[in-house]
This record gives C-alpha cells, structure tokens and sequence, in this order.
C-alpha cells in the first residue's frame, strides 16, 4: 500500500488497530520443504539419509531463509535430512536417526 493513511475520495481511513481483507501478489510453490537453517550444507546441499543409513550430499534449492526456517527445493517426499550441524557430517558416514521425520512436501 503506497499511502495507507491517505483518503481517496469517498473512502475511510486505514486507521491503526484496524483489520482489512487483503490480497498479497505472489505465486504458488509446488514440492517445497521446510527445515531448519542450520541442516544446510554450504554449496546450498544437505544431507540425506540413505536405505543404508548412509549420508548422501543433495543439493537443494533455496528459495527462502525466514528466521531459522530454510524452505527449499529439490527433495522428495520422504527423504530423510541429516540437520546435525556439527562438523563431524561426512559423506559416506553411517548415522544413526535420533528423531527421524521425513520430508512432507507441501504441494
């Protein structure tokens, strides 16, 4: 809104407090994920836990950070993100999932 305390002829004020009914332009992202930011890698990756409980390097698509959430794509439904932020994460290395959720894409 450019000037939202101004009148234009006819209408009300926008006084604070008040409520309005809105649209915001944007577009719709299919298959986007949110994680935690601290689960991505630099080069734009995270990684992944495989069948064999293996990490695997996948690079993502970031396409928003907002706080502490990352939302990206480039994952499918029921991927499994490694989100240890400590520098022991190698590729290859066999973990064992503490607390394990997987992806849930939003369509």
């Amino acid at each position: 809104m450019q000037a939202p305390y101004a009148q234009p002829r006819g209408t009300p004020p926008l006084i604070i407090g008040l409520f309005v009914e809105a649209e915001i332009a944007g577009h719709e992202m299919d298959d986007i994920a949110m994680l935690p930011r601290s689960a991505l890698q630099a080069g734009d990756a995270v990684y992944l836990v495989d069948a064999e409980q293996r990490l695997v390097r996948q690079e993502v698509d970031v396409v928003r950070i907002v706080g502490e959430d990352a939302y990206v794509g480039g994952l499918a439904s029921g991927d499994v993100v490694c989100t240890d932020t400590v520098a022991r994460v190698l590729e290859g290395r066999r973990v064992r999932a503490v607390h394990a959720v997987s992806a849930a894409l939003g369509a």
